[in-house]
């Protein structure tokens, strides 16, 4: 996880960002924050992120709405699969 200031909702349009996402995923990461992270009156942008790369897991994300910062802050709840559910 981390804030890369590389904004992945220019995926289509910058090249760097489609040289991170695609290394990234290359390893077998998969982002898990997909909504915007900074949001200002003119702008909002992609760029606090959480990578996660377990199938043995069930992952789930998000941001929080908060006034304290200008970045919304992220989180990733991990749930372990049982036995029966990877079946």
């Amino acid at each position: 996880m981390g804030d890369f200031n590389i904004n992945l909702l220019n995926y289509e349009d910058c090249q760097i960002t489609e040289e991170l996402i695609n290394t990234v995923i290359s390893y077998g990461f998969l982002p898990h924050i997909l909504q915007p992270t900074r949001i200002t009156d003119h702008t909002a942008t992609l760029i606090d992120n959480i990578f996660f790369n377990s199938n043995e897991f069930v992952a789930t994300s998000g941001n929080l709405i908060c006034d304290l910062t200008d970045h919304l802050p992220n989180f990733l709840i991990i749930n372990k699969l049982s036995w029966q559910q990877a079946m």
